[in-house]
């Protein structure tokens, strides 16, 4: 019987099915543990949710964790009603330590907390904000520190902005900043703000950018060479497919960028390829005709065109045009691209190419400075689905 690789496609890897990464898993705990409030950045299917998942799951003496994806929040009352909720999750989540935090908590007659710990979540004379700082202000003291991992943070700001306003998102925006000014807060209280869709720019929409700027800012980069090794050896470990050197070179050259997802898509379309074939080794020649595959197939990659539909629709013309031009010409330089703004009545092309298309992982520069997709495997994709025009 064939036993498939350890491959995990559209959800986050948990478990034993979650690769190690050390490093970044080190950097962000060292950063809260100085009493940073985190932005943690990365291109799009590079792993963050996973290595977020995996910190909120782990048990540690001075750290309480929850993971959250906080994407269907849409107005402010929403996020606070969440975050109250996340608090109170923490402080259950530790029996002796939570048990004194609830009597420290009762004392203090927060309105909208019953005597005996119950909170009031769907009570319309209840002030949210007041209830979350109210929380806060209670919990500085404590000996363990909270923290909060709200994946999809910059969706909600977008849907705050979107429904109640620009100024009622500034406003969250400076409660949330007001806290992290604050030493005593930020010694017991921290949150991660993470997200598929850029936090800067989305700030940038509402003309305040500088209100992220005491953000510990950790990017998390593709695999390294060695790092990639150890990947595919990881989801190959004890399947029946057996991958040969010459064959994982072949794969880092052909995708460059080395993201999870685009390696894991290459290995289950292989193996599903081999088994078709009665093979347990995957070739060079299999790596390209999957490859190929991938680039026909249009799904795959649809999400990095809906994204620019949904967030950026004020630019998507002027951003289709160039990725589409890229596409199909390799690389392009600045003037180019300038030229294509004109054509699009477009003033600040270069903070969108900068803080969209590079940030959120379409594109790259080249050594000579010209821009050139990060990954050639959208790359082809994009050029196999849309006709320079």
């Amino acid at each position: 019987m064939r036993t498939p690789c350890k491959t995990i496609i559209g959800t986050a890897a948990e478990g034993s099915k979650y690769f190690q990464r050390k490093r970044i898993e080190s950097l962000i705990l060292r950063a809260l543990r100085k009493g940073n409030f985190v932005h943690f950045t990365a291109p799009r299917r590079t792993g963050k949710t996973s290595i977020l998942k995996q910190l909120a799951n782990e048990n540690y003496d001075d750290l309480i964790c929850i993971y959250e994806d906080i994407e269907s929040d849409k107005t402010s009352s929403d996020l606070y009603r969440r975050l109250i909720k996340l608090i109170e999750q923490s402080i259950n989540k530790s029996d002796n330590w939570g048990k004194k935090m609830w009597t420290t908590i009762t004392s203090k007659k927060i309105k909208g907390i019953s005597l005996d710990g119950k909170i009031e979540l769907e009570s319309e004379s209840i002030d949210y904000r007041k209830l979350f700082l109210d929380l806060v202000n209670v919990i500085q003291n404590s000996e363990i520190k909270i923290v909060l991992f709200l994946d999809e943070f910059p969706d909600v700001i977008n849907n705050i902005r979107e429904n109640e306003g620009s100024e009622t998102a500034l406003n969250v925006l400076h409660t949330l900043r007001s806290l992290r000014q604050t030493s005593d807060f930020t010694q017991s209280f921290s949150l991660v703000f993470s997200g598929s869709v850029g936090l800067t720019h989305i700030v940038r929409k509402i003309g305040r950018a500088k209100l992220l700027n005491d953000l510990k800012v950790i990017e998390l980069e593709p695999l390294t060479t060695q790092e990639f090794d150890e990947f595919v050896s990881f989801i190959t470990e004890g399947a029946s497919l057996y991958i040969p050197v010459e064959t994982r070179n072949h794969i880092e050259v052909k995708l460059r960028q080395l993201i999870p997802y685009y390696i894991q898509l290459i290995i289950e379309k292989g193996d599903e390829w081999t088994e078709d074939n009665d093979s347990t080794t995957l070739t060079i020649a299999d790596v390209d005709h999957v490859y190929q595959k991938l680039v026909t197939e249009s799904d795959k990659f649809i999400d990095w065109v809906d994204r620019i539909k949904t967030y950026f629709s004020d630019h998507s013309k002027f951003l289709f045009h160039v990725l589409t031009t890229i596409a199909h010409c390799e690389e392009m330089a600045m003037q180019e691209v300038l030229n294509i703004s004109n054509q699009h009545s477009i003033e600040d092309f270069e903070d969108l190419i900068h803080q969209v298309l590079i940030a959120d992982g379409y594109l790259t520069k080249n050594e000579s400075g010209k821009l050139i997709f990060a990954s050639p495997l959208l790359r082809d994709w994009w050029k196999y689905h849309y006709s320079q025009k």
